[in-house]
């Protein structure tokens, strides 16, 4: 199970593109407000018929894995769903397109697809990833720090759209959650999956909300490893945020970071060897595309304390794995967001339909759902929604006890290719068996620079 529980170590290096893209002007988002410049390929549309462009990356790695999958079958599902729930308008069109598998013809269509956007064209819908199912996975991002795609005006404003929704329950999802999808000046995304990391001790132990340095600095053994069994998941979330993305600085300094690998990194032996105290704990992302389950069997619910990581600051961060956005320069804005309210319902989130249609999960057609890792934003999902592609969800019994360490959340952000440099830089360190001292300052000082290049360069 340990090794399984790789495919969640989130994933992906984020390579900066030469930020991206310029700069869109925005606007109140009205359902009926111009949504810019039409520049659109002659090849988006057919006849008389109005073609809606919806581009994902999600199932880029599942597909990578079974080379027979084919992205007609994505196109197969959202036919169906679209077919079920609510037909668009007359004389449109739902084009899905799945970015390409084989890396050369991902990078060429990368480059392409963003010279598209900074001539002001583009797919109309994104559903994209922004961490990857596994970390050996380092699939690049169409916008490498969302949250800055979100300030400088790629998407399309939704506030006024959400008091229009047909199809989705937004009083059922997670609020925390959905802040990521927002900046000061309203909602520009939707997320559709998160996750954040579990600890579960076979012992009593006490979740106090204290910071992560108290933590793995304090004298309680059992929690300080836990922490730093943790910390080797999702290092990133030590840090509540890891960059400001407006003054495009770092928000912890290089003798933090090295503290805090240092930290971590004290509490293992040599690579390969076995890890501390793990007869008693099992740490995981929380995910229901695996069987990490185990962690939530009934028989642990007298026996095992559930705890999530805290951050530097003492809340819990989790991170969004998926999410959704319209392209500013849509030429129909409308017709995009009711696709993308579609998405967001709960029955095309459980796949559904996609089960009834005799898609089995494993099968590109529904790599929609069963690749994007993390659980859906709907507060219920795992216990009155039975995903379509897993057998497993949380028992009754054990439902309080997931639902009080999920609402332990304070914070969420879509991860971005700060994050990823911060799991690559921990993920190094610690399969090279540093430990604190003058090689790891060396490391961490090399490392750091980087960082703050990658941060200037938003």
């Amino acid at each position: 199970m340990k090794k399984r529980m790789l495919s969640f170590a989130l994933c992906g290096i984020f390579l900066l593109s030469a930020m991206l893209f310029a700069a869109c002007s925005g606007d109140n988002g009205s359902p009926n407000s111009d949504a810019g410049t039409e520049i659109r390929d002659e090849s988006l549309t057919d006849g008389e018929v109005k073609v809606i462009h919806l581009l994902t990356d999600l199932g880029h790695n599942a597909m990578r894995d079974h080379a027979s999958y084919d992205q007609p079958n994505a196109q197969y599902v959202m036919d169906q769903f679209l077919a079920d729930m609510g037909k668009l308008p007359e004389g449109y069109r739902l084009e899905v397109e799945v970015m390409p598998v084989e890396e050369a013809d991902f990078q060429s269509r990368l480059t392409r697809l963003r010279t598209e956007i900074m001539s002001g064209r583009g797919p109309d819908i994104f559903f994209l990833s922004s961490a990857d199912s596994a970390p050996y996975y380092r699939q690049e991002r169409v916008f490498p720090n969302t949250k800055k795609a979100m300030e400088d005006g790629f998407f399309l404003p939704l506030d006024n759209y959400m008091e229009t929704v047909q199809f989705m329950e937004f009083s059922d999802m997670n609020p925390v959650i959905m802040d990521a999808g927002c900046t000061r000046d309203g909602r520009f995304v939707l997320p559709v999956r998160y996750t954040f990391n579990t600890i579960k001790v076979l012992e009593p132990v006490t979740d106090t909300e204290i910071g992560w340095f108290d933590v793995v600095n304090g004298t309680d053994e059992v929690m300080a490893n836990s922490y730093a069994l943790a910390t080797s998941w999702m290092f990133y979330t030590i840090f509540e945020d890891t960059v400001d993305t407006e003054s495009k600085t770092l928000t912890f300094t290089e003798d933090e970071l090295y503290n805090a690998v240092a930290a971590g990194l004290s509490f293992f032996g040599p690579w390969g060897t076995d890890r501390p105290m793990e007869d008693i704990i099992e740490v995981a992302p929380v995910d229901f595309s695996t069987d990490i389950y185990s962690c939530w069997d009934p028989e642990w619910k007298d026996i095992a304390t559930y705890l999530p990581m805290r951050n530097r600051e003492g809340g819990v961060t989790a991170t969004v794995t998926s999410y959704i956005a319209i392209n500013k320069n849509t030429s129909y804005p409308d017709e995009a967001f009711y696709v993308a309210d579609l998405m967001m319902s709960k029955k095309f989130q459980s796949g559904q339909k996609s089960w009834e249609s005799g898609y089995h999960a494993s099968t590109s057609s529904s790599a929609v759902f069963s690749y994007s890792r993390g659980v859906s934003v709907y507060d219920d999902f795992l216990q009155e929604i039975r995903p379509m592609n897993y057998v497993n969800y949380i028992d009754d019994e054990m439902w309080p006890k997931y639902c009080e360490l999920r609402d332990k959340i304070t914070n969420a952000r879509i991860m971005n290719n700060i994050d990823q440099a911060l799991y690559d830089l921990y993920d190094y360190a610690r399969t090279k068996s540093m430990t604190p001292g003058d090689e790891l300052k060396k490391y961490v000082k090399q490392e750091y620079s980087k960082l703050v290049l990658m941060a200037g360069e938003l």
